[in-house]
């Protein structure tokens, strides 16, 4: 209502009063001659110019419209992306194969290599059961995970500071120091619990990189009291 009284007052258009009372106290208010917008108040023609004495008029903003605007139709959404891997679990042994669609297979869960060569060529055999053309080659193994727990805890600040570069620590994204050692390519994860997990290529590495750091950890132990 506000907005809509000054722009007429700013234009200079005439329109009618929202009420029937204030449209006749206008029309009262002309036929004596006096303003009716109180004393002291000048309007040049009819409800043309703003007072002299006010701040200046505010803009007119357009109307809105009554019926909304049709909305846009939704878009389709892409078809899903095709799987490219398959995964297979085995009961006995206890693994899991990832097959992809180039052939290859990644086996994990096995205790031992002879465990993982077992498990995969019984892989193979149910592949030829359902009708593909499987042949048994290229096995290796490429990744060995081992867990082992010192007899205490570690204090991880002070590991990392007496290790750099070999250690890294940011709390923020992981609770353990990731440590490398890149002349046997096995990466370990110390934990202040003293958990250690180990990966490498192979069963000498991880050994041989579990005897490498634990005169280190030792070192940084949390003593007893």
């Amino acid at each position: 209502m506000f907005l809509r009284v000054w722009s007429i007052y700013c234009r200079g258009e005439a329109a009618a009063a929202p009420y029937p009372e204030q449209q006749s106290e206008k029309d009262g208010a002309r036929a004596s001659g006096a303003p009716s917008n109180g004393p002291g108040r000048e309007f040049h023609g009819d409800w043309g110019a703003c007072p002299p004495h006010h701040h200046p008029c505010p803009p007119a903003y357009p109307s809105r419209p009554t019926q909304p605007a049709a909305a846009l139709p939704p878009r389709p959404l892409p078809p899903p992306p095709l799987p490219t891997k398959v995964l297979m679990k085995l009961r006995k042994p206890r693994i899991t194969a990832t097959i992809w669609s180039s052939g290859k297979i990644i086996c994990t869960g096995a205790t031992s290599e002879e465990e993982a060569k077992f498990g995969a060529r019984r892989l193979a055999r149910s592949l030829q059961k359902l009708g593909f053309q499987v042949i048994f080659t290229d096995f290796k193994v490429v990744n060995v995970l081992a867990v082992c727990n010192m007899p205490f805890e570690i204090r991880l600040p002070e590991f990392t500071k007496n290790n750099r570069p070999h250690a890294s620590y940011e709390p923020e994204l992981h609770p353990a120091v990731c440590y490398r050692i890149k002349s046997l390519r096995a990466t370990l994860q110390i934990f202040s619990t003293g958990s250690i997990t180990v990966t490498g290529p192979n069963v000498k590495a991880v050994a041989t990189a579990v005897e490498q750091i634990y005169p280190f950890v030792f070192e940084s132990r949390k003593e007893i009291l």
